[in-house]
């Protein structure tokens, strides 16, 4: 884990470095918004509830 946490750091330094202040202020905030989860997150996959019951189609 320190050392994924280390290698986030060294890519948020090359971030900031090409980005201007206000787009790395930006991406900081999608990053506390969204968290670390990423696709496979709470709010992503997952089982999923029963479906509908559909009319047959003619």
């Amino acid at each position: 884990m320190k050392a994924q946490m280390e290698k986030r750091g060294e890519y948020n330094k090359k971030l900031k470095s090409i980005l201007n202040d206000e787009q790395y202020e930006k991406y900081e905030k999608m990053q506390k918004h969204h968290g670390h989860h990423g696709h496979g997150g709470p709010r992503h996959g997952g089982p999923r509830g029963p479906r509908p019951e559909r009319a047959p189609q003619e």
